[in-house]
């Protein structure tokens, strides 16, 4: 893909309803969704399983965080490079 037609591409994803540019859709969910996720959890997991579980799932999010991140930074300096 070159780089007009990806920066077109980025452009309609971004203006698509529900999508941000670089947003974390975590902070998307309301109180009230959070706390029924929560809730979820609990029943499902019980409290002895659900610490251990949110720390995976918290080292998850770091992680696939830090590789959008890497990958933005990449796909940024190529498109600089092109242009």
């Amino acid at each position: 893909m070159s780089a007009p037609t990806l920066v077109a591409a980025v452009e309609y994803a971004a203006s698509q309803p529900g999508v941000t540019a670089g947003g974390d859709p975590l902070l998307f969910l309301s109180p009230e969704k959070l706390f029924v996720v929560l809730v979820v959890a609990v029943i499902v997991l019980g409290p002895e399983k659900l610490p251990r579980v949110a720390r995976q799932a918290a080292t998850t999010w770091r992680t696939l965080a830090s590789l959008r991140t890497r990958l933005e930074s990449q796909a940024r300096t190529a498109l600089a490079s092109e242009l």
